[in-house]
């Protein structure tokens, strides 16, 4: 995954007077923290002071999988079109599988920008996704 640009995030609390406004100057960089895939950011609202990180507001967000497997897996699914079959060869459960892709239905538009872009897709296929 890329890394976020600051001015393209905002803070995920709710409760926050800038809830889901970019580019209003209330988020900092706040440090990082390990994980299983490497060091990841952490932000910090300047507003609310709510931390997040960067994996907040995405696909990604509470899975353990590294995101080059899961965008690898919603790939293959889109080619393939079998759940079954991208489980198998993922050595995932299928549940694991229907997880991700109602994640990325939910994310639909982060989704287009990061998978579908760089694959050739006749309209049909878009839409079976």
């Amino acid at each position: 995954m890329n890394k976020p640009k600051i001015k393209d995030l905002y803070c995920p609390n709710q409760e926050c007077s800038h809830f889901g406004l970019k580019e209003r100057g209330n988020i900092v960089g706040f440090g990082k923290y390990p994980s299983k895939h490497g060091r990841r950011r952490r932000y910090l609202c300047t507003t609310c002071n709510s931390t997040f990180s960067e994996r907040a507001q995405t696909i990604f967000h509470g899975l353990h999988t590294d995101e080059k497997t899961i965008l690898r897996a919603l790939t293959t699914l889109v080619e393939c079109g079998s759940l079954r079959a991208v489980s198998r060869i993922f050595e995932v459960k299928l549940d694991t599988v229907r997880h991700w892709l109602q994640r990325a239905a939910q994310h639909g538009e982060l989704v287009s920008e990061l998978l579908i872009k760089d694959i050739h897709l006749k309209q049909v296929k878009v839409d079976e996704l």
